[in-house]
């Protein structure tokens, strides 16, 4: 071979395994390094993110495996050994669709590094493979949930032959290709579509807001869809066996053990991969360099609009916020729970009222504090304030350098979360207010406790921030999802509105009204964002201005 065209090759492929590193390594990083990058995170705050790591892993492991249970014994009595490893097929890729469709789009096209990779030296399809291999981990780590039970449960009521063990391994390297291509194709879809409107990242949260309704419908009926599945097996089966090629090839392949239907699904998972690639290497270019959504403004010659300093920075954070369409998905779960639970109680109301009747009438004083509390629950998976100092990323020396109190900018941090994360509280709360019946005290505190909450985790997810920064990533998606403080911030939150439970218990026993505690804990509450305010102003400001 010629001399410099080897040496060619000899660089592509050196400099795809560097990408490769490079991939691994910020994933490997996101885990277990430091998030500001200065300190290593301490031995016990290590050991508790193993415990909660493993209790959501148990969880996981438990949730599918008791489907597993219950769907392998009667498939397999009816001879149906296939379907029953094609459904946890289907299970394990609409798993992966929805954890991974918009984390595509976030690590293959709007990774921060991608311009300055494209100015390089670099063929687009080398940067598009070390992005693959990001979500092809994402993928196993999701299928293993599903699989694994699935495996183990056949394993121990109907036993796996050596070949059917064979093919099963297979399917389990093998499935994954399909979900990536799934959730790429999904991904380059969305940022098609974004770079041709104005409006991107609102059509990204109607999305996932669908999604997530469809999800959590779909949950609330498993009983039913499970109950219809054993009683038409038979029919669902021929269907899959009619429609869904590579599904049924999936399950004669780790069912049966057929090598010929090991092939097809080879063929049917990595072809289309295959093509994807070569489409997506293609297009790369165009998709990542163009400005998505963005139109150039004619200028026009009128009075410009002054702010006041606080003002104007607090509107900085919430355009940053608004036009971040994953931080606005990750962060403001909890608001999108407030207005599913509200569309839930105008839909069902005749429901609602029909349990409430049910009640003794001693607990009826309780619908209203019931309905704060509720509220006030959702809200704690709300943390926007958590990752807005880690979104500044290596720009922070700019926010450091403005001539303003540190203290200002901080607060404007912390009054982005109270006014994104207050709108969604008074519109849950003037529904059910319209829709419950309660007294007075009640209708107030439905608003008030919530928002006094949303307060306190504003202020706190600004000092957890302080505390354990991410401040180096390759897209903001980083920042807000992997990043330590969020995850202490809604754990935290969580524990201010479960601390009261037993005193609400205890006064639910005795019969006696909610009013005063809640009253009593809206105090606390302010109190602690006092304090939280005034560590800001001093010990918070010189965190800031050390990172």
């Amino acid at each position: 071979m010629n001399p410099w065209r080897l040496y060619f090759w000899n660089w592509r492929e050196i400099m795809f395994k560097a990408l490769l590193k490079a991939q691994i390594g910020v994933m490997i990083s996101s885990m277990s390094r430091s998030s500001s990058g200065k300190k290593k995170t301490g031995a016990a705050l290590k050991v508790g993110i193993a415990i909660l790591a493993i209790y959501v892993i148990l969880c996981l492991f438990f949730l599918f495996g008791m489907i597993s249970v219950a769907t392998c014994l009667p498939l397999h009595q009816a001879g149906l050994d296939w379907f029953y490893f094609s459904l946890m097929g289907v299970i394990s890729i609409l798993l992966n669709i929805i954890g991974g469709i918009f984390a595509s789009k976030a690590i293959l096209f709007d990774a921060k590094d991608n311009e300055l990779l494209l100015a390089m030296p670099v063929p687009p399809a080398y940067i598009l493979l070390s992005r693959m291999v990001s979500l092809l981990l994402l993928a196993y780590a999701w299928q293993t949930f599903v699989l694994l039970p699935a495996y183990g449960v056949y394993a121990v009521f109907v036993g796996i032959k050596p070949l059917a063990g064979f093919s099963m391994l297979a399917v389990f390297l093998l499935l994954p290709l399909i979900s990536v291509t799934i959730n790429a194709l999904l991904g380059w879809l969305l940022a098609v579509i974004s770079a041709k409107l104005p409006f991107k990242h609102l059509v990204s949260v109607v999305l996932y807001v669908g999604f997530f309704g469809l999800y959590f419908y779909g949950y609330s009926k498993i009983s039913v869809y499970m109950k219809w599945m054993m009683e038409n097996g038979n029919t669902i089966a021929e269907t899959v066996k009619k429609t869904l090629f590579p599904v049924y090839h999936l399950g004669m392949a780790a069912g049966e053990g057929s090598l010929f239907s090991l092939f097809l699904f080879v063929i049917c998972a990595a072809v289309p991969f295959a093509i994807l690639i070569f489409i997506l290497s293609k297009s790369f270019f165009f998709i990542t360099a163009t400005r998505k959504g963005k139109n150039r403004k004619k200028y026009k010659d009128s009075d410009v609009s002054v702010s006041s300093v606080d003002m104007a920075l607090m509107k900085k954070e919430i355009r940053h916020f608004g036009t971040n369409s994953m931080y606005m998905i990750n962060a403001s779960t909890g608001s999108v729970f407030m207005l599913l639970l509200l569309i839930f109680a105008a839909v069902k109301r005749d429901m609602l009222f029909s349990l409430i009747d049910m009640l003794p009438e001693r607990y009826e004083i309780y619908i209203g504090g019931a309905a704060a509390l509720i509220l006030a629950c959702m809200v704690s998976f709300n943390y926007m304030s958590a990752p807005s100092v880690s979104i500044e990323g290596k720009n922070l020396w700019i926010a450091k350098t403005l001539p303003v109190a540190p203290v200002r900018i901080l607060m404007a941090k912390v009054n982005m979360h109270i006014v994104t994360g207050s709108i969604p509280v008074c519109i849950a709360a003037l529904g059910l207010n319209l829709i419950l019946p309660m007294d007075w005290l009640s209708r107030i505190l439905t608003f008030l406790l919530p928002l006094c909450f949303n307060a306190a985790i504003a202020f706190l997810g600004v000092i957890m921030n302080l505390r354990f920064p991410k401040l180096e990533w390759s897209n903001e998606t980083a920042a807000v999802k992997q990043g330590l403080s969020p995850l202490l911030t809604m754990f935290l939150a969580m524990a201010l509105i479960a601390a009261p439970a037993f005193g609400y218990g205890l006064l639910a026993v005795a019969g006696m009204s909610w009013g005063f505690l809640m009253i009593v804990h809206c105090i606390i509450l302010l109190a602690s964002s006092a304090g939280m305010y005034f560590y800001l102003k001093e010990g918070g400001s010189r965190r800031f201005m050390e990172l």
